[in-house]
């Protein structure tokens, strides 16, 4: 989740060619319900 609010933060300031990998491991299972709601979709 530290990661994911990093890139919030950071992808507004950043130009439209820059882009941004971020790495999901650790608690997948629960942090996948997370990113599906900011991606705006249900699992």
């Amino acid at each position: 989740s530290h990661a994911l609010a990093e890139v919030i933060k950071r992808a507004p300031k950043m130009r439209k060619d820059q882009i941004i990998v971020m790495n999901l491991c650790g608690r997948g299972d629960k942090d996948v319900f997370t990113v599906s709601k900011h991606l705006g979709f249900e699992l």
